[in-house]
């Protein structure tokens, strides 16, 4: 199995699509790149522009290669309802039910896009709890998972890819680490071999997150890598976006084996690429943009 990180924060953009290729299929997961439109005050920097081209650039020329395309719930990071739209055509589409276990804003945006492709692409299924089968390729969708502990923000539908050897890939989308039994059921039935999870918002700390929510998706990494030996979990996209994500795994008991025999890293180091935290970095940019003046 060949598995392709195509965009990520911890790659200067907020994404996880990632483009996966097995002997029977060749798969792309979410479709899609965006830049906070604010942080810290502070509108997208020029450099996190130009990343973002970089990567949607990659994303469509994946596009292209691709038999599949798999959205697991509509955040404009994870798909892209205005560009490229043509990346979808002659394609079998997997989607999160556009009107079950979803939001309102979330079911708008599903209906549009699902009328603005309906006749580009070859199929079109509703993937939810579902299994589907390419020769000896399988690929199983979990049952709708909540973005987070917060139903608020809907439901995302967690991925397991497995090849014809028998090894699994694990795709959370946004779960913002595994917090509860529901975020935690599937990926222990399923048992996979490397895992690309969504870490906790960290920087959302003391606003829209709670030290509760972090300790509850911290123990939840904790159980998954000790329940069974994982060779690989990606930590990436929200927790990313704290220049100290770091700090708040390595000061809690139980994690540092796991750095020290390179079980955990970044979506960036998987690519083998020095992780480049743009959003998180943004202040510094734009000081360093005012000082060069």
């Amino acid at each position: 199995m060949e598995i392709r990180i195509l965009g990520a924060d911890s790659l200067g953009v907020r994404s996880m699509a990632t483009y996966i290729k097995t002997i029977d299929a060749k798969i792309l997961i979410d479709p899609g790149a965006n830049l906070a439109p604010k942080r810290f005050g502070l509108p997208p920097h020029p450099v996190e522009i130009e990343k973002l081209k970089e990567v949607w650039k990659e994303i469509t020329r994946y596009a292209e290669k691709a038999d599949i395309l798999i959205i697991t719930h509509y955040h404009f990071d994870h798909y892209n309802p205005e560009h490229n739209i043509e990346i979808y055509e002659s394609k079998i589409v997997f989607l999160k039910h556009p009107t079950m276990k979803i939001n309102e804003s979330q079911m708008r945006r599903a209906s549009a896009f699902i009328n603005k492709i309906k006749d580009l692409a070859e199929i079109i299924e509703f993937a939810d709890n579902r299994e589907f089968f390419f020769n000896e390729t399988r690929i199983l969708f979990s049952a709708p998972v909540p973005h987070g502990i917060d139903t608020k923000l809907g439901y995302v539908l967690e991925i397991v890819i497995e090849d014809e050897r028998g090894e699994k890939f694990l795709f959370t989308s946004d779960t913002q680490g595994f917090p509860t039994d529901k975020h935690r059921e599937f990926v222990l039935k399923t048992r996979p071999h490397i895992i690309f999870a969504d870490g906790p918002p960290t920087y959302l700390l003391g606003s829209r997150y709670e030290k509760t929510q972090l300790k509850q998706a911290l123990e939840g990494f904790l159980e998954i890598l000790t329940r069974y030996p994982v060779k690989k979990l990606i930590i990436d996209h929200h927790f990313l976006r704290d220049l100290n994500w770091y700090e708040y795994l390595v000061r809690e008991e139980g994690f540092q084996k796991y750095f020290a025999e390179k079980v955990i890293t970044t979506a960036a180091e998987f690519s083998k690429q020095k992780p480049n935290l743009l959003e998180a970095r943004r202040k510094i940019l734009w000081q360093e943009k005012s000082a060069q003046k």
